[in-house]
């Protein structure tokens, strides 16, 4: 309830007793955010060419996954994905990303058990490029990542803030 709220939406249900119920979630929908969304995926004429970076999505909703996917490379960029924690952990090991973008709630490894993990194995350089997103910003994990100045940009984004948030991300940990 408190995520839908947060993003302006609102919840209901409707119970019959014996039968089940049905829950209805209605969030706002922006024609001004896919304006935007069109507008980020294809860079302007006069717009300079942004450095390719690789780039690493952990998350475990397919949905969002591909959704980047698509985008980033659209952009330019090299994208590769986990389902979870772990398999991040073992793409970090065998390969260099310019930003990790994971997701914090997760089931198997989560990301800020991802992010404890980078801290025991000493992967100074992998936690500079680590960006959370959630869609709880209110969260103790949230407050943990924010300690250890990871930044935490809040979903739901527009893929042109997402994009900005990575780009920005690359260029301050030294991508």
């Amino acid at each position: 309830h408190s995520i839908i709220s947060e993003h302006g939406g609102r919840i209901s249900v409707n119970s019959i007793e014996g039968r089940g119920s049905a829950f209805s979630v209605l969030l706002p929908f922006s024609r001004d955010e896919l304006d935007e969304d069109a507008a980020a995926s294809q860079p302007a004429a006069n717009t300079p060419t942004v450095q390719p970076l690789r780039v690493l999505i952990v998350d475990d909703e397919a949905a969002i996954r591909l959704a980047l996917v698509r985008h980033l490379r659209r952009r330019g960029h090299t994208v590769e994905t986990a389902e979870d924690g772990a398999a991040a952990l073992e793409q970090i090991a065998s390969s260099g990303f310019d930003v990790i973008l994971s997701d914090i709630r997760m089931p198997g490894m989560s990301g800020d058990r991802l992010l404890r993990e980078l801290r025991e194995r000493g992967s100074e350089d992998a936690i500079r490029r680590l960006l959370f997103m959630t869609g709880d910003p209110a969260s103790e994990a949230v407050q943990q990542g924010v300690e250890h100045a990871i930044p935490v940009l809040s979903k739901s984004f527009t893929l042109r803030e997402i994009t900005e948030k990575i780009e920005e991300h690359a260029a301050s940990s030294g991508s």
